[in-house]
């Protein structure tokens, strides 16, 4: 999501440097509806993180999301981080036949992001 068109950067728009509830409602509004070309997924549920988070110095805030992927359900990790006027997305989803130690340990790289108080 580009907000370049803004007066103040989107990390700073509250005055905080953090990312505000209505960006974070809004990112989660439109990756609810997203679709997908080429590849057959459904996003069916969404799981808010109230917490704030710091990933390489810049606000970002978390999701999980159970999404079905060619028929086959999988939960899916999702990090929104701001940089300057930009909104970036990271996912991170183990494929089905992932081994359990394969989960474990991207879900705990994955969780050694920096939690903002």
């Amino acid at each position: 999501m580009d907000y370049s068109g803004e007066p103040v950067s989107p990390d700073n728009d509250s005055g905080d440097p953090w990312i505000p509830d209505n960006r974070y409602e809004e990112f989660l509004v439109n990756a609810e509806s997203a679709t997908f070309e080429g590849i057959d997924v459904t996003i069916t549920s969404v799981t808010k993180d109230s917490r704030n988070y710091l990933i390489n110095g810049h606000p970002a805030r978390h999701a999980s999301f159970i999404v079905q992927i060619n028929g086959e359900s999988q939960t899916t990790d999702c990090y929104i981080i701001a940089h300057n006027n930009v909104y970036y997305s990271e996912w991170y989803a183990a494929r089905p036949g992932s081994t359990t130690f394969e989960a474990a340990t991207a879900s705990d790289i994955m969780h050694t992001f920096d939690i903002a108080l």
